[in-house]
């Protein structure tokens, strides 16, 4: 969970002492963090808490707002200073939920808490808590996972990697059936004149998030092996990305390239396409 409050410059000292004895290392382990922040619109105390388990999220959130009632020089930060601060992140209940069954699986229910964030363009931060070992903390997208910060001792590799392998399987469903029914369909329509498919635009920028914007296309690269006019190639798969966008609710636009003109970068599209997209089958 998150929550942001406003404080006057002059506040900063008592602020820090009343934090280090609220937030400190013991709660920080307990899954409740307080962080002072400074912005362009101030400053600012920035509050995180586990979102998993339930119970526990309550607690820290009660804990959160008696920490307001003793200090009416704390205000809430409104929509504006929240968007500045946080750049639009907001708490992931339902990603904390799905990370701690799947780390509670390989970890034999010794997950004590687990916080996620996701941010604008739907990457996920996430921050899990073993008991009696330490912190792991890692990032997802639809496309890979970064693991950033890995303070457990004692964890076996291969269990922690799998776990993790596991969230991300589960991250990269949200846009993987839309390429895997893609790439079916089109192997049916064109057999062995399909050579390839790229993830191009938005959504293959290095932090291009899990989930589907609806303001933003899902830009895909069709490699032919050759082909007379491309209008007639839309119009030939037309009924696929027109159903799948319908079944998905967002556009799935397919730009049909020729074998040789990709390899060779033949325009500055292709040439970008070629160079920055992600190959997808």
């Amino acid at each position: 969970m998150l929550a942001l409050s406003f404080y006057k410059p002059e506040m900063e000292a008592e602020l820090q002492s009343d934090l280090a004895h609220t937030f400190g290392d013991a709660a920080q382990l307990e899954g409740i963090v307080a962080t002072p922040t400074l912005s362009n619109a101030g400053s600012f105390v920035r509050f995180d808490w586990a979102d998993w388990p339930a119970q526990l999220s309550q607690e820290f959130a009660e804990r959160v707002q008696q920490f307001h009632r003793e200090r009416n020089w704390l205000r809430r930060a409104d929509s504006s200073e929240w968007n500045m601060v946080f750049r639009g992140s907001e708490t992931d209940a339902e990603a904390s939920a799905k990370i701690a069954d799947i780390f509670q699986r390989h970890f034999d229910d010794r997950i004590s808490w687990v916080r996620c964030v996701r941010d604008l363009k739907g990457r996920i931060t996430a921050w899990v808590r073993i008991k009696d070992t330490g912190q792991v903390a890692f990032d997802l997208t639809w496309k890979d996972f970064n693991v950033f910060a890995i303070g457990v001792a004692g964890v076996d590799e291969r269990t922690l990697h799998a776990a993790i392998k596991e969230a991300h399987d589960w991250a990269s469903s949200r846009i993987r059936p839309i390429l895997d029914t893609l790439k079916q369909k089109l192997h049916e329509l064109y057999g062995d004149r399909f050579k390839g498919l790229y993830v191009f635009g938005s959504y293959a920028l290095p932090d291009a998030g899990i989930e589907l914007p609806a303001d933003s296309d899902l830009d895909v690269a069709l490699i032919l092996s050759d082909f007379d006019n491309p209008y007639e190639e839309i119009k030939r798969f037309g009924h696929i990305t027109s159903d799948l966008s319908l079944e998905h609710g967002i556009v799935v636009s397919l730009v049909p390239i020729r074998e040789r003109d990709f390899v060779e970068g033949k325009t500055n599209f292709i040439r970008v396409i070629s160079e920055e997209a992600i190959r997808v089958a």
